[in-house]
């Protein structure tokens, strides 16, 4: 039997009462550190492994994809057949030289549309929206709208990674905050002598879920929630 979403990394389906919905936008924000692919990564990947019937992708903006699978497979984590990890970093610096403020997302549309040409693509994850809308002409409200609207119509359940310099910062006032289904945020405590990191469901649509922070550790088959962070 086919796993749900909720089911791919252990602890996530205690914090919902249902399953992720799909052809949602889930943003998955955090400070630097805060385990945000190891979270996006073992979801994916777990899913897909019981799904052969359909295709994720996995793009990266500023990592290399080798270190990305390399890095997930020392923790286990091993990529199945049917989950694609690419990066645009060559693709960018080629535009760049051609032209300083170049467009990710048209770029990103296209390779999506040539992948889902290859079968049933039902999941994407995007890493990182701040460097995909870095030199959005229409400006970063319109662009999310749009590109939002596009990864949908799709049909792809969509994961966006965001990264914040801290957690002060106004999140909830951003455009990509009103526009997404989902939003998970990781981060960073310090608690006297000790520091936590945390996993936080900030909006799910459809479900009701947790809002308390829970505890999360990385183990052999990657990302895990333990029980809830006691301030």
């Amino acid at each position: 039997m086919k796993r749900g979403l909720k089911d791919c990394v252990r602890g996530l389906g205690e914090l919902v009462q249902r399953d992720i919905p799909r052809k949602s936008i889930c943003l998955v924000t955090g400070t630097p550190g805060s385990l945000k692919t190891s979270f996006v990564y073992t979801l994916m990947a777990n899913y897909l492994r019981d799904s052969d019937d359909e295709l994720g992708l996995y793009l990266s903006l500023e990592q290399e994809a080798e270190q990305i699978v390399k890095g997930m497979e020392n923790l286990g984590v091993e990529k199945p057949e049917n989950m694609e990890v690419v990066d645009l970093r060559l693709v960018r610096e080629r535009y760049r030289e051609i032209e300083e403020r170049v467009e990710i997302l048209p770029i990103i549309q296209e390779i999506l549309e040539s992948f889902g040409e290859r079968g049933k693509l039902s999941l994407f994850s995007l890493d990182s929206w701040n460097a995909a809308s870095a030199f959005a002409a229409e400006g970063v409200r319109r662009a999310s709208y749009h590109f939002f609207n596009a990864l949908r119509e799709m049909g792809l359940t969509s994961f966006i990674v965001l990264e914040i310099p801290s957690m002060t910062s106004v999140q909830e006032y951003t455009p990509e905050y009103f526009l997404a289904d989902c939003i998970f945020e990781l981060g960073v405590l310090e608690k006297k002598e000790d520091v936590v990191r945390y996993f936080q469901i900030r909006k799910l649509r459809g479900s009701g879920h947790s809002m308390k922070k829970h505890r999360i550790s990385v183990e052999r088959g990657g990302l895990a929630i333990l029980g809830p962070v006691y301030i």
